[in-house]
């Protein structure tokens, strides 16, 4: 597992190599053999490893005042990390080579330096400490910067043609939210304050504030600095100041007030350099957090033996991905399904084999194994289908009658009846209908007019896809009467 903690004995050694490497040139790390695949899976092993109660107690001592800020030297280049001093930014450390042209960064709570690729918006992650390097993948977009939100754990990137993404940081797949206005000239960098606010400053010189669930920017004020080209920053969560490394005539540290957007310069920035992707390594416990309890939504009415469809739906306060254990009510469940994308509408379905009420009901866990709460019950009232008996079978002058009832959940529809007799010499040995018979209702039917003589067999069979009835009787015909015998 990567070292990503480092408690307050370790802290004065990492100052003494930070000031160390100040002083001496810097070592090319070749990025052959620097770069791995790591699989989605494997991105989030390394964060369950995270020991999150010492992350509470000694938490990121270096670093934890806001001393210095790092970055990407994307100009004049090489293309290396640098680090420097917030209080003097011409004191710094060249700390390692790269081998991706990155443009954007931010620093995560899980401990990982997340960033872009130019032009591609391919997500990778850095480790801070030991400059390890690993793809993630997505892109799509151009990113021009990343910013991650300590208090929902998302993490956000600005496009180039102005419109606000969602990134996962698991996969790197951009999702747009929202365009951020047409009085923004390209949203170049951005960061979230200490209380989960996200602020952004564009090349017409002005500090905003982005709206998360929409895109929208709404002006804080000018910088007063003429910003142009690569650039970034972060704000110290301790301070809530807001500090960007802006390139004007030349690279610049400032610091900004979040209430009126105003720069105030520090110093100049070593060689005149673009900094972008610039981040403080700073206290940012991350506390994985169990999804949300789920939400349930579909028909309350149904009929056995029907298959009915239902949305689960739930999201992950780390945008981590989900799974879902639905109870039927009927001492079944689906058992655990997925995953499916943090606030992923799903489609789940059963069938109920015998009617009654039942309480439907569901819970989700992320991919990290943390369960929600169960959802609020949902119940579906499920009826029998029409079903269909025969009674009241009479003989008479003339004719047969008997009566067909529907005494199922449902009204039976299009009932396709029948009386038959077989045997003796008889006129009118067949009659056939159609008819409709509500819940609970019963029909009479009539045979058409029958005459002849002798034994018979009375056949009458009443018939729907859900259901269907037959019944016989003896019987003897004795010219214009007919005898139904009881019973049989």
């Amino acid at each position: 597992m990567k070292q990503r903690i480092i408690c307050k004995p370790l802290a004065v050694a990492v100052i003494v190599l930070f000031i160390g490497l100040a002083v001496q040139p810097s070592v090319a790390v070749q990025p052959e053999g620097k770069f791995s695949n790591e699989s989605k899976m494997q991105i989030i092993k390394n964060r369950a490893l995270i020991n999150h109660k010492s992350v509470g107690m000694c938490q990121s001592s270096f670093n934890q005042d806001c001393e210095s800020m790092c970055g990407f030297n994307v100009y004049p280049g090489p293309e290396e990390i640098i680090c420097f001093s917030l209080n003097d930014p011409s004191e710094y450390s060249s700390v390692c080579s790269l081998g991706v042209a990155f443009e954007s960064g931010t620093y995560g709570c899980d401990g990982i330096w997340y960033a872009t690729e130019y032009e591609t918006g391919i997500l990778y992650g850095i480790d801070p400490y030991d400059c390890d390097i690993w793809l993630i993948g997505g892109g799509g977009v151009n990113i021009l910067d990343l910013a991650y939100d300590p208090i929902t754990y998302y993490m956000y990137g600005s496009s180039e043609d102005n419109y606000l993404y969602k990134i996962n940081q698991y996969t790197g797949e951009q999702e747009q939210i929202g365009p951020f206005g047409g009085g923004v000239l390209y949203m170049i960098g951005m960061a979230f304050d200490a209380d989960g606010i996200l602020y952004g400053w564009d090349l017409s010189d002005r500090l905003w504030t982005i709206d998360t669930e929409t895109g929208e920017a709404t002006e804080v004020g000018p910088l007063g600095i003429n910003i142009n080209y690569a650039q970034g920053g972060d704000f110290c969560r301790a301070t809530d100041v807001l500090y960007i490394t802006a390139y004007t005539t030349s690279g610049h540290l400032y610091e900004c007030n979040e209430d009126t957007g105003e720069c105030t310069l520090i110093g100049i920035l070593p060689w005149g350099m673009e900094i972008a992707g610039t981040i403080i390594i700073q206290d940012c416990t991350y506390y994985p957090a169990p999804p949300k309890a789920p939400t349930i939504s579909g028909p309350d009415y149904g009929v056995i033996n029907q298959e009915y469809n239902f949305t689960i739906n739930t999201t992950d306060p780390n945008g981590d991905d989900i799974f879902y254990y639905i109870e039927w009510g009927d001492n079944t469940s689906s058992g655990w399904v997925g995953p499916y994308a943090s606030g992923e509408e799903v489609t789940v379905n059963h069938t109920w084999l015998e009617h009654g009420v039942y309480e439907i009901k569901a819970k989700a866990k992320d991919i990290l194994g943390l369960s929600s709460g169960w959802s609020e019950s949902f119940f579906i009232d499920i009826v029998k289908g029409p079903e269909i008996e025969i009674d009241s079978i009479k003989g008479g002058l003339f004719r047969v009658s008997a009566q067909i009832k529907n005494i199922g959940g449902l009204e039976a529809v299009n009932v396709s009846w029948k009386i038959t007799l077989e045997g003796g010499a008889i006129l009118g040995k067949e009659t056939t209908g159609v008819l409709n018979i509500p819940v609970d209702g019963k029909i009479s039917i009539n045979s058409n007019f029958i005459f002849g003589f002798g034994p018979t067999k009375l056949t009458i069979t009443a018939d729907i896809p859900e259901s269907s009835a037959t019944e016989s009787r003896g019987g003897f015909v004795l010219l214009i009467y007919t005898h139904v015998n009881i019973g049989g």
